[in-house]
């Protein structure tokens, strides 16, 4: 019983041997590459060889013969390339997975034609737009969308720009601007925000930049200026003329007043600006008006340009109406203490301002060192005299400047 048990078990072992064998022969490398890939290179062989051998090889199409080898390769190429254009498309043609906007890949050639409410899909697969289409353009009402689907722009369009009302998104989801687009800049009326969600600005603007009439907000939110702005700077020339009242009402952030005997100045913080009043003589009301304006930072904006050396104030301004060494005045003195206590930039020497508190925010000059001397260049610009003022006569960039009438 056990010999005939183990000649059973033998024949078992010995044919699921031979059938492993075979297994592993028709599944090897040489095997394939011999046979198999043998066999469809010869496929293809036959498939390409499209040259007819007599008559029978031959489609009569009209007036011409057409090998019928040649006619089953294109047929067959014809095929593979409709059942990739109807994969690569499949949304268009058999529907939406969720509802009834149709889908389309930015690369879709069906894109070209399609008109009203649409999905299109970026490299990737991610949701890049919906909304209005024509012509295969990006025209009407929509929303854009990053590679992450978080929303950057919902408003209208015309010929994939933003052009029109819109709103503009930080990449955080957070609001950058709401209004008026020309070819994708900000352009009209509109409101921009900070990344933290705040208020930054809201009025005019153009190409892109503050730009106008509009009211400036500090980080807070908080209002700090109402007035005229050009390429995204405050136009401090329109303060030149106006009442002090004038002024509170443009400016209303944090102030501080310092008071000499013949005129005082006033420091608008949030705006790095101070202006000079003094006493209208002529004015029958006695109207306290502002003379100059000084702009405490180390650069002159006009549009995009942007002047810092002695060099780009030349080339823009032309001749100076002035050159040379000056005693320091009292308010030049004041910005350049302010400017070295508020930035901490020790470019100017200590002026050596002594000051007394009187009130809160209200201080009065007891001295400063009128002896040092600073190096100036004046400019006639617009009907209005822009002074900048340097450490020497050997600096090549300003420090500040500041804004008198003619």
């Amino acid at each position: 019983m056990g010999d005939l048990f183990n000649t059973f078990l033998s024949s078992i072992k010995y044919q699921f041997s031979r059938f492993l064998n075979r297994f592993r022969t028709i599944t090897s490398r040489t095997y394939l590459k011999n046979k198999v890939w043998g066999k469809i290179k010869l496929f293809f062989s036959n498939l390409f060889n499209v040259k007819p051998k007599d008559k029978n090889d031959y489609y009569r199409v009209f007036n011409w013969l057409v090998s019928k080898r040649l006619a089953y390769l294109i047929v067959i190429v014809v095929g593979i390339v409709s059942v990739s254009f109807l994969y690569n498309n499949k949304t268009n043609f058999f529907g939406n997975d969720d509802d009834s906007i149709k889908s389309y890949k930015y690369s879709s050639v069906l894109l070209r034609f399609a008109k009203g409410d649409v999905r299109i899909k970026g490299k990737g697969g991610y949701l890049a737009y919906e909304g209005n289409v024509s012509k295969g353009k990006v025209t009407g009402k929509g929303k854009l969308y990053n590679h992450d689907e978080n929303l950057l722009y919902e408003g209208e369009f015309d010929y994939n720009e933003y052009n029109g009302n819109g709103i503009l998104y930080y990449p955080t989801g957070i609001v950058n601007y709401t209004g008026e687009f020309v070819d994708n800049e900000f352009e009209g009326t509109g409101t921009l925000y900070r990344d933290s969600g705040n208020i930054w600005y809201s009025g005019d603007f153009k190409k892109g930049m503050m730009d106008g009439e509009g009211v400036l907000y500090n980080v807070s939110g908080s209002q700090i200026f109402t007035g005229s702005f050009a390429a995204d700077n405050i136009v401090y020339a329109t303060l030149i003329g106006k009442t002090t009242e004038e002024v509170a009402t443009s400016y209303t952030g944090t102030r501080t007043l310092f008071e000499g005997e013949d005129f005082f100045n006033l420091h608008m913080e949030e705006i790095d600006a101070i202006y000079q009043g003094v006493t209208n003589e002529d004015a029958l009301d006695d109207a306290v008006k502002v003379k100059a304006v000084y702009v405490l930072q180390d650069s002159f904006k006009t549009g995009r340009t942007e002047l810092k050396t002695v060099d780009d104030l030349r080339s823009f301004f032309g001749v100076p109406l002035y050159a040379g060494e000056s005693n320091m005045t009292q308010s030049e003195a004041l910005a350049i203490s302010e400017i070295r206590k508020t930035t901490g930039d020790t470019y100017f020497d200590d002026p050596g301002l002594v000051t007394t508190r009187v009130y809160d925010d209200d201080y009065s000059v007891d001295s400063f060192d009128g002896y040092k001397e600073v190096y100036i260049e004046s400019y006639l610009y617009g009907g209005v005299e822009y002074t900048f003022v340097f450490k020497g006569r050997s600096d090549d960039n300003f420090g500040f400047y500041y804004i008198t009438s003619k």
